[in-house]
Parts: C-alpha cells; sequence; structure tokens
C-alpha cells in the first residue's frame, strides 16, 4: 500500500483550510525549487511530517514522480523525479501521510541548474556563478547574501527573485556592484510579482560583478526562502492579449519589451482558465513565464490612437478588449453594434494579469449619453451587467481610476453574454476519504437570472468516488454535499474537479467548474480572535491553485459518525445539547474524540468567544455521543455552518471524519402582530393582539415599547406576563387623521436567565382608510 500511494501524484489544490484537519503542517520547503528532467531532493519541514506516504502536487498529473528518503515528526526528505515536460511556475504541495493530507505550501519549477547557498557560510561570503543559473538560500535576517558573476560589455543579464511569491511575508531587495564596490543597478518589486522582482540590466563595462539579495527591511525568518534566477530571460510580465482562444495561435506583445513579439498557439483541447505560459527570446535561451488565460472568446487589440469616441477602436462584442495605458492620462475607447434586449457581462481584469492599473469602465448608449460607469471596486467583485434599450453602436471608455500610465499599466475587459449564470465555489481544498466512507464537501452556489437545479459531476478520480446527493436542487445557494468513497476504490492520490450543469428551458446548458480559495500559510488573529486580512501574497494565488481539491483515499476507518439533526437551534443566552451517533466495528475500543469549528464558534477559555461547545468523546459503552453549545453576551444571531469532526487513533494513524451540520442562533422569543396590518377608518379604534411567540425553554415576561405616532393613540408600555401568551392593545385613530399606512415602532425585552435581550420589530403598519362618504 505504501508503495502505491508513492507513487501516485496528482495535481490538486488548497482551499485554505479543507474541512478534514490536517495531520501535518508544512511550514517551509528546502529548496523551493525544483529542476525539471531532473530528480530533486527537497526536505519538507514542519510538523507531524512523519509515516510519509507520497504527495500531492498541482502540477499537471504525471509530472512529478515522489519517492521517501527518511520521514520524523518535524523534518521529511523526499526525492521528486520531476518530467522534462513539467511547465515552469509556481505550483503548490501537499506532503501525504498515513493520516492524511497536509496544508499546501508552494514552490517553484524552474529549468535552471539550482545552487543551494551553504547556510553555514559567513555573512561575507561571496559565492561565484556561472550563467544562466538559479540559486536559493533561506532568508535571515540583518544578512545581505552575495553572488559573483561575469559579464561582458554590452552584455544583457535578465534578474528575478521569487520569494513574496512562495506565500511568505518576504520582501527581497536586488542590489548589483562593480568590482570597486560602486552601485550599477538596484531593484525592488517589480508590478505583477507582488513584492517579488523581474528586470533586465545591461552591462556597460566587462567584468566580475556582485549580485547582492536581501529583504528590504533587513528582515528575515527561518521558513523564509528566495530563489534567484539570472540568464537571458524575457523581463517581460504581462502580455497583450492576455487571452488566447482555445485551438489557435496568438501573437503576444509585451508592454515591458517594446518591439519584441512572441506566438502562443493553445491546442483546441486545454481546459478553459488561467495557465502559466513559457515564453522565451530564442529557441536555445532561458524561459520566463507569465499569467495567460485559455478562453472561448475572440481577442480585440485597442489600435491607437483611440483616445476620443470619434477614434474608437472598432470591436465585436461578446469578445476580450486589450490594451495598456502607455502613459498618464491614457484612455482608451471601443466601439461595438448592439441590438435591443441583447445582455452582456463585462468584467474588467488587470490584477491577475500582472497589472498596475485599477480600472474604471464608462458605457455610452447609442445616442452617446452615459449609462454606466463602475471604477475597480465593483469589477473585482464581478463586473457589471448590461441591458440595451435602444439598439445603435455603443462605446466604451476604459481609463485608469487615478490617471495614472505605462508599460505597468496593462488590461483587458472580458465582454460576455448576459442572461442565466451560475457559479461554484467549493468550501473544503483537500479531502481524506476512507475507503466504504465519506467527508462532508459543502459548495456555495452564485445565481444570476438562475433558479434551477443543478447536476453535480466529479472528474478526476477514479471508479467509486461520488458526491452525494448528485444534484444541487433549485433555488439552493448553500448545499451541503459529502465525497463518498466506496469500498473498492482505490487507495491513492487523486485530482477532483467538481463540475456544475444546468439545462434551460431554451434547451442550451450552463457549466461551472467549482473554484476553490487555498490558505497559503497561516493567518493571524489578533487578541479577539478576529483574523487579519490576508496579505497579498495570500490572496493573488498561482492558476493551478484555482479549481482543484486535493483527494486522498485511504484504508478504511473502524468507525463512522452521523449527526441525527440538520440544524441545530441555539438560544441566545441558553445552551443547546446536540447528539452525536457513532458506530464501530469489532475490536474496536479506542475513543473517538469531537471538535467544531466555524462561524462563532470557539474555545470555551476564550472569553471573547461568542459560542462554544462542550464534547463528551464517544466510547464503546456510549455509542450515541453528546455535546452542549453555550453562548455569550455578544452572541450574533444568524445561521452559519459548523464542521464537526470526530477523531480516533486507529493502527497509529489518525482519522478524522468530517460532518457539517446548521447552528442557528436564535432569540428566545419573536412577537408578532395579530391582525398583521390591523385597518379601521379615522375616529374609529382597532384592537391588535400582541403575541410573544416564546420558545419552549422561555416563559419569561416581555415588555414591549412603542414610539409616539401623531393621531394614534395607544400605551407607551406594554407587557405580556410570564407564562401569558398574548396580551391585547387597543389602538384610537384621530378622526382628523389622513388616510393611508401609519407605522409604530416597536421594541420588545425580556431578561432570558441573568441577561436582558431586546429586539427591534417590525414596525406596526395601522392602515387607514378613506371615511365613508357622507349620505
Amino acid at each position: 500500500m505504501r508503495q502505491q500511494l508513492l507513487l501516485m501524484v496528482a495535481a490538486l489544490i488548497s482551499l485554505g483550510q479543507g474541512t478534514c484537519q490536517a495531520q501535518s503542517f508544512v511550514e517551509h520547503v528546502s529548496p523551493p525549487v525544483v529542476r525539471r528532467g531532473a530528480v530533486n531532493r527537497v526536505t519538507l519541514n514542519g510538523t507531524e511530517s512523519n509515516q510519509v506516504v507520497g504527495l500531492w502536487t498541482s502540477l499537471p498529473a504525471g509530472m512529478v514522480q515522489a519517492r521517501v528518503v527518511s520521514d520524523g515528526l518535524t523534518q521529511s526528505v523526499l526525492d521528486l523525479e520531476m518530467s522534462a515536460d513539467a511547465p515552469l511556475g509556481i505550483y503548490g504541495l501537499r506532503l501525504a501521510t498515513r493520516s492524511g493530507l497536509s496544508n499546501v505550501h508552494l514552490f517553484v519549477v524552474d529549468e535552471l541548474p539550482v545552487l543551494i547557498r551553504d547556510p553555514a557560510l559567513p555573512p561575507t561570503a561571496v559565492v561565484p556563478l556561472t550563467l544562466p543559473t538559479c540559486a536559493t538560500s533561506l532568508c535571515k535576517p540583518a544578512s545581505i547574501d552575495r553572488y559573483a558573476i561575469t559579464v561582458d560589455r554590452d552584455q544583457r543579464v535578465a534578474f528575478e527573485v521569487v520569494g513574496n511569491r512562495l506565500g511568505k511575508d518576504y520582501d527581497p531587495l536586488i542590489q548589483i556592484r562593480n568590482s570597486t564596490g560602486k552601485l550599477v543597478a538596484e531593484h525592488d518589486h517589480s508590478v505583477g510579482l507582488l513584492f517579488d522582482c523581474r528586470f533586465a540590466h545591461r552591462f556597460t563595462e566587462a567584468g566580475t560583478y556582485t549580485v547582492e539579495v536581501r529583504d528590504a527591511r533587513f528582515e528575515g525568518r527561518s521558513t523564509w526562502h528566495y530563489v534567484l534566477r539570472m540568464g537571458d530571460f524575457p523581463e517581460a510580465r504581462t502580455a497583450i492579449p492576455s487571452s488566447v482562444r482555445a485551438g489557435e495561435t496568438a501573437i503576444l506583445s509585451f508592454p515591458q519589451m517594446a518591439g519584441w513579439q512572441y506566438p502562443v498557439t493553445v491546442p483546441n483541447a486545454a481546459p478553459l482558465g488561467e495557465l502559466f505560459q513559457e515564453i522565451r527570446q530564442s529557441p536555445p535561451g532561458v524561459a520566463a513565464w507569465i499569467p495567460l488565460t485559455v478562453t472561448d472568446l475572440n481577442a480585440s487589440l485597442e489600435m491607437e490612437p483611440n483616445d476620443s469616441q470619434e477614434t474608437a477602436t472598432p470591436t465585436v462584442v461578446p469578445g476580450t478588449l486589450n490594451g495598456v495605458f502607455d502613459k498618464p492620462g491614457d484612455r482608451d475607447w471601443y466601439s461595438f453594434d448592439l441590438i435591443k434586449d441583447q445582455k452582456l457581462n463585462f468584467l474588467g481584469v488587470a490584477r491577475t494579469i500582472g497589472s498596475a492599473a485599477d480600472l474604471e469602465l464608462i458605457l455610452f448608449d447609442a445616442d452617446g449619453r452615459e449609462v454606466r460607469r463602475v471604477d475597480d471596486t465593483d469589477l473585482e467583485e464581478g463586473g457589471f451587467t448590461f441591458n440595451v434599450g435602444k439598439p445603435g453602436v455603443h462605446r466604451l471608455q476604459v481609463r485608469e481610476v487615478s490617471r495614472d500610465g505605462g508599460p505597468e499599466f496593462a488590461y483587458r475587459i472580458d465582454v460576455r453574454g448576459g442572461g442565466p449564470q451560475f457559479q461554484l465555489l467549493a468550501e473544503a481544498s483537500d479531502l481524506t476519504v476512507p475507503q466504504g466512507n465519506s467527508q462532508s464537501l459543502p459548495i456555495k452556489v452564485t445565481r444570476t437570472e438562475f433558479t434551477g437545479e443543478i447536476q453535480l459531476e466529479l472528474r478526476g478520480v477514479p471508479a467509486g468516488i461520488s458526491i452525494v446527493p448528485a444534484i444541487i436542487p433549485a433555488n439552493t445557494v448553500e448545499f451541503a454535499g459529502r465525497v463518498v468513497a466506496d469500498a473498492a476504490t482505490p487507495a491513492g492520490i487523486y485530482n477532483l474537479q467538481v463540475v456544475g450543469t444546468a439545462a434551460l428551458e431554451t434547451g442550451s446548458k450552463l457549466h461551472a467548474v467549482a473554484g476553490t480559495k487555498p490558505l497559503i500559510d497561516r493567518q493571524l488573529k489578533n487578541v479577539d480572535l478576529i483574523p487579519y486580512a490576508l496579505r497579498e501574497d495570500q490572496r493573488h494565488l498561482p492558476p493551478s491553485l484555482l479549481q482543484q481539491i486535493a483527494l486522498m483515499v485511504v484504508p478504511p476507518a473502524p468507525f463512522d459518525v452521523e449527526l441525527p439533526e440538520a440544524i441545530l437551534p441555539l438560544i441566545r443566552f441558553q445552551s443547546a445539547d446536540f447528539p452525536i451517533t457513532t458506530t464501530r466495528k469489532a475490536g474496536f475500543d479506542a475513543p473517538i474524540t469531537f471538535a467544531v469549528k466555524g462561524g462563532q464558534i470557539g474555545d470555551e477559555k476564550e472569553e471573547r468567544n461568542q459560542v462554544y461547545a462542550r464534547l463528551v468523546p464517544g466510547t464503546v459503552d456510549r455509542l450515541t455521543a453528546s455535546g452542549t453549545f453555550f453562548n455569550r453576551i455578544n452572541t450574533q444571531l444568524n445561521k452559519y455552518r459548523v464542521d464537526l469532526t470526530a477523531s480516533a487513533e486507529v493502527e497509529g494513524r489518525r482519522i478524522n471524519l468530517v460532518r457539517a451540520f446548521t447552528l442557528d442562533v436564535r432569540s428566545a422569543f419573536r412577537p408578532t402582530y395579530e391582525p398583521e396590518t390591523p385597518a379601521a377608518r379615522p375616529g374609529e379604534s382597532v384592537n391588535v393582539k400582541l403575541v410573544a411567540n416564546r420558545v419552549p425553554t422561555f416563559d419569561g415576561a416581555l415588555k414591549f415599547t412603542l414610539g409616539p405616532q401623531s393621531g394614534l393613540v395607544f400605551p407607551a408600555t406594554i407587557e405580556i406576563p410570564a407564562g401569558q401568551p398574548s396580551v391585547d392593545v387597543d389602538i384610537k385613530i384621530d378622526p382628523k387623521l389622513n388616510p393611508g399606512r401609519h407605522g409604530i415602532r416597536v421594541e420588545v425585552a425580556g431578561f432570558v436567565g441573568k441577561y436582558e435581550e431586546s429586539l427591534n420589530l417590525p414596525n406596526l403598519q395601522i392602515e387607514v382608510h378613506k371615511p365613508d362618504a357622507p349620505k
């Protein structure tokens, strides 16, 4: 079994923290770069990294074979045999142990020979290198790493540092000095590469130069590494166009390298989505990689001059519009002919293609009137939809919000046909499923003009893997599914994609691949346990980590767990018991422990958490275990998903089974009015019943405070005594009150235990009819 798992390496993504608790955590990988077409020895440092059985990577299947050299609790050593066809770029890996999959860590695939700098070298040591090359080292605090290169006069050398893009808070700085120590070049971060850099320098004199690498703040950590690349690769970081239609050849140009073009052919069978595209200036030269999107849309390029309505670049939509703001204040115009009732979706793309632009789009209709204006905030959240009124030529102005410009300010506008659509987001990025068992896979659904059911399909997995249920019901936006592995499913590591398909009444179909959001490194929290915002290097992920879920199938578990209640009501300021049903195979007598996470749930010892649970372990004598949920004074009233993890030690490995349920935090009362909207004429009175609607575990008094309303006479305060279900109140209507609806503000409060619960109720609406006409 161990050998079988070792040789199965697949491509998968890490969606932050998956629902199945990782048994190992990879803090850093040394070296963080491997050479394709070679066997590379790497060390994975972290916790619980023993009992290794394989490795998962986000590379295409078959690109890596992993062999374990040694493993231990804090360090595992593997030999990675990389295919010569492995694509260059930054990818993710997970350590696979007998207990499951680790977190995701990033690494670089390169074609250059790799030199690992000896960490024992003195701080003043200068390591000689022969171009082209790649060097890597730990990032030590208050230190400078020095390398010596020899160049010819007028030789161009490209430099790149990958450090921040490895998901670490590293800010590299490169300085180049001549033989006298004079600074001849310095480069900090490059737009599109987070805090990393890629640039080229042409040396005016031959000789030996010193390349210095350090953190710009002189900071360092034992878990930070950098990769220094030097050679004749292109310094380009952004392509125009930045998307290519599957099955076609496109000629790419690069704003950072004016005049240079590069042809790219995308296979017809290439899946739609983002990838790293290799580019090189000559066939024997060294390659760099840039972000590229495989699309089903035709591309249009801006044609200068196009900085006015009259000179707008004519184009056809749906399609992509590609350009660059060449100078500050530049603006680009596009024109396209639209028909009445046509629907279009506009999406601005800048950051994901390595651009500094903050886009603003202004759409003008056939009469030249501005009909829509959005900036980068709306575009980041999904763009905008436009429904055509009057047919004719419409124009789109694209400009930079701060009116900045230069070669760093490229963009792409994706214009698609509007109408029904949906997106899926899987809320787990890794699943470890025992044979004959299942794991929870929640999916969020975003719907646009579509309410129907969605059929789910799993791709990249062997026979025996399924999702249950296989249909997302109509109107559902929070779906609780399970990935099931039957008893005959082969153990191993797989790529899992969740694909949704929906049929429209027109006969056409909608398709969407579930996205994922892996968490790279750790997310820090403040003293109130509120997570800090993710760093840029944690939010902008390599494209291979966007639509895959890492799946590991392991031997059967000798126990199972089910939750009899799909929804647990938790009354604010009260507790709620929660049953947990376990089953065991004969001979298995280890305790089963439970943990919960999600929403407002935290540790009981940390008083800042609003909800906590006390969970009783399951034993042979207690097959129905239980838990009790408690909440504190600032608990918010809402519903959210909670993941319960059942864990047990089985023959030296830990098995985690995850089951999801909904925790519904409610008030102990929610009064209503009977009738809901009482009606009367001026001068009359109406009787309204205030109904307490208490939960069974609360029977206390409720005090109502009614806000004043001109023309209506009623008590300022009313009480429903303890144990009484309702109370009647008379409301008198002034004879001169105008007909219409008149609202009364209502607040209600009651003590639930030792805490006072107060709610603002919907206004009590009094419908005043017109008085009868005089006879």
